[in-house]
C-alpha cells in the first residue's frame, strides 16, 4: 500500500507538471501571437502615416543658363495640391549631381494663363442625372476661370463633336452647355486626341484636357496608347473623371499618369462640381524652383533633372530633361515652348525641344 501511495503521488505530480507545462506553452503561444499582431499593427500604422502623393515637373526654362528654372506641381494622396512647402522640402539633382535650390516660389496661378478643353461624354448611358450634373459642373468650372484663360467644350458619343469656345462665359457658352444631349456610343480615345490638338493650338502657360466619361471606349479608331501619345506630343495634361461602375478605372488612371495629370473616380453624379473645382485648384497651384546648374554641360546636349519632395504632407519624385544652350544663346521662354509630362515610374520628359537662337 505505501508503494501504491507513492505511485499515486508521483502520478499526480506528473499530471500537475504536465498541466503547468501546457499552461506555460499556451501562454507563450498567446504572447507570441500578441507580439506578431502588434508588429503587424505597427507596420500598418507606419505605412498609413507615410505621406504619399504625386510630383510632376511641367517644364524647364534655361533662358538664363546656367540658372535653371522649372515648375513642379505637388499633390497629396487625395490629389489635392500640397501647400506650405519651401526649398528645404525639395532636393534637386542636375546630371546626377546634388544641387542646392536657390529659390522656391509658391504660386496659386494668379498670373498663369490656362488653356482647358472640357471633354464630356454624351453617350446614351449619361442620360438623366449624370449629364445634368455634368452640365452643372461645367457651368461652375468656366465661372471660376480668369479673364485671360481659354476654355473649349468638346462633347462626344459615337464620334467627337466640333469644339465650342466657352471663353466668353456668356449666354452663348451657357446655351452650348445646356444643349448637350445623351445618345450613342463612346468614342473616348478619338475625343481625347482631338481635344489635345485643340488645347495645343491655344497660347497658354499651361494646357489641360478635363475628360468626363461613364463608360469604356467602344467605337474610336484611335487606341488608348495613340490618344495618350497625342496628348504627350501636344504637351497636354489629362485630368480624367470616371463616373459610375462601368468605366475602366485602370485605363483612366494610366492615361492621367502618363501625361502628368490626375484621375478622379466617383459613383455619385452630384460629386462632379466638387471634382471639377479640385482639378482647377490643382492646375493653378505649383512651385517654381531655381538653381545654378553644375559646370560641365556641353552645348546642344541633353541634361537630366531630378526633383525629390519630402515633407509632412507629401513625398514623391519626378525627372525631366533640357538641352544645354549654346554660349551666349537665348532660349524661347517656357510659356511659349516647353511643356512636360510624367511617364510611368515618375519620369517626366520635355517633349518640345528648346529653340536656340545663336547670337554672334
Amino acid at each position: 500500500p505505501p508503494r501504491r501511495a507513492r505511485r499515486s503521488t508521483q502520478t499526480n505530480s506528473s499530471r500537475t507538471v504536465g498541466r503547468v507545462n501546457a499552461v506555460h506553452t499556451n501562454g507563450c503561444r498567446t504572447v507570441l501571437h500578441a507580439v506578431v499582431v502588434l508588429c503587424l499593427l505597427c507596420a500598418t500604422l507606419s505605412a498609413l502615416a507615410q505621406p504619399s502623393g504625386h510630383v510632376a515637373i511641367a517644364g524647364v526654362d534655361v533662358s538664363a543658363y546656367p540658372t535653371v528654372t522649372f515648375r513642379v506641381s505637388v499633390t497629396n494622396g487625395a490629389g489635392d495640391p500640397v501647400q506650405g512647402l519651401n526649398k528645404t522640402n525639395f532636393q534637386v539633382e542636375d546630371a546626377g549631381q546634388s544641387t542646392p535650390v536657390a529659390e522656391c516660389t509658391a504660386s496659386r496661378g494668379e498670373n498663369q494663363k490656362l488653356a482647358v478643353v472640357l471633354v464630356i461624354d454624351c453617350s446614351g448611358s449619361m442620360k438623366g442625372e449624370p449629364l445634368a450634373q455634368a452640365k452643372r459642373a461645367a457651368t461652375d468650372f468656366i465661372s471660376r476661370l480668369g479673364p485671360a484663360d481659354h476654355c473649349d467644350l468638346l462633347s462626344f458619343s459615337t464620334a467627337p463633336q466640333s469644339a465650342i469656345d466657352l471663353s466668353a462665359r456668356d449666354a452663348s457658352a451657357q446655351a452650348a452647355i445646356s444643349g448637350l444631349r445623351a445618345a450613342g456610343d463612346t468614342a473616348l480615345y478619338d475625343s481625347v486626341a482631338r481635344a489635345a490638338e485643340r488645347a495645343k493650338a491655344q497660347a497658354a502657360d499651361y494646357r489641360a484636357v478635363v475628360v468626363l466619361t461613364d463608360g469604356r471606349d467602344n467605337t474610336s479608331s484611335a487606341t488608348r496608347d495613340q490618344a495618350v501619345s497625342r496628348a504627350q506630343e501636344c504637351g497636354v495634361a489629362l485630368y480624367v473623371i470616371g463616373l459610375g461602375p462601368d468605366c475602366d478605372q485602370g485605363v483612366l488612371e494610366k492615361m492621367a499618369q502618363d501625361t502628368g495629370g490626375g484621375a478622379y473616380m466617383t459613383g455619385t453624379p452630384a460629386d462632379l462640381v466638387t471634382i471639377y473645382q479640385r482639378i482647377l485648384e490643382r492646375v493653378r497651384s505649383y512651385y517654381t524652383l531655381k538653381y545654378q546648374a553644375p559646370a560641365g554641360g556641353e552645348a546642344g546636349k541633353w541634361r537630366s533633372i531630378k526633383v525629390e519632395v519630402t515633407g509632412a504632407n507629401a513625398m514623391g519624385s519626378d525627372s525631366a530633361q533640357y538641352v544645354v544652350p549654346a554660349s551666349g544663346g537665348q532660349v524661347q521662354s517656357l510659356s511659349s515652348v516647353l511643356e512636360g509630362f510624367a511617364l510611368p515610374g515618375g519620369i517626366g520628359v520635355v517633349l518640345l525641344l528648346n529653340v536656340i537662337l545663336a547670337v554672334a
